[in-house]
C-alpha cells in the first residue's frame, strides 16, 4: 500500500507499512542496573523498508527498566532502535512501541509490544530457612532454603538452575543428605 501525493508537478509516493515487527536483541538480561538490550522496530511494505516513521517507546513496568531515547524515526532500512536498560528488579518487562504514519491525510498509530525477560542477579543472601530442630533416627525430613540476590529478587530457576550443595558434619558419620546437590 502507498499513498500518492501531488507536490507541484511531481508525484510522490509514501509507502505504508504492512508489516511492523518489534523485538529486543537479548532474550534475557540480569537485574544488575547495567545490562541492556536493543529495542528494534522494523517497518516494511512487502519486502521494502519504510523510512521516516515516528516511533514512541515506553516500558509498562517502570520499576524494571528504562528505554532511551523515548522517540526515534525509522531509517532508510525501515529500522528504529532504542536501548532498554534494566534497573534492579527481576521479572518480565513489557516494552511498547507506538508507530505513527499518515495515510490520506489521517494519522494512524500502530502499537506493538514485546517482553524483555530479566533474571535475578548473583545469589547473595539466604532469605529463609526451614529445617526441623530434631529428628528420630532413620527419619527423613525436607530442608527448605530460599536465596535472594543483593536487590531482594528471589533466586529461582526461570533461566538457569543454580546448584546448592548440602553437607552435614557428624562425629560418627551416620547422618547424610540423600540429595546432596539440588538445582535451585
Amino acid at each position: 500500500y502507498s499513498q500518492t501525493v501531488l507536490v507541484g508537478e511531481i508525484e510522490i509516493q509514501d509507502p505504508i507499512p504492512d508489516t511492523i515487527d518489534f523485538s529486543t536483541s537479548e532474550e534475557w538480561l540480569v537485574a544488575n542496573g547495567a545490562d541492556s538490550s536493543l529495542a528494534v522496530v522494523e517497518a516494511l511494505n512487502g519486502t521494502y523498508p519504510v523510512p521516516n516513521l515516528e516511533v514512541l517507546y515506553s516500558v509498562l513496568e517502570t520499576e524494571l527498566g528504562v528505554i532511551s531515547p523515548g522517540t526515534n524515526v525509522t531509517d532508510a532500512s525501515g529500522m528504529a532502535t532504542s536501548q532498554f536498560t534494566v534497573k534492579h528488579k527481576s521479572g518480565n518487562a513489557t516494552l511498547k512501541a507506538f508507530i505513527n504514519y499518515r495515510f490520506l491525510g489521517n494519522t494512524t498509530v500502530v502499537e506493538r509490544q514485546c517482553i524483555q525477560k530479566i533474571d535475578h542477579d548473583t545469589p547473595f543472601n539466604l532469605s529463609s530457612y526451614n529445617a526441623p530442630g530434631e529428628m528420630s533416627v532413620g527419619a527423613t525430613a525436607p530442608l527448605i532454603m530460599a536465596y535472594e540476590d543483593e536487590w531482594g529478587n528471589p533466586v529461582d530457576d526461570r533461566r538457569i538452575a543454580e546448584i546448592v550443595t548440602f553437607m552435614v558434619s557428624c562425629p560418627l558419620r551416620d547422618a547424610v543428605f540423600l540429595n546432596a546437590s539440588y538445582p535451585f
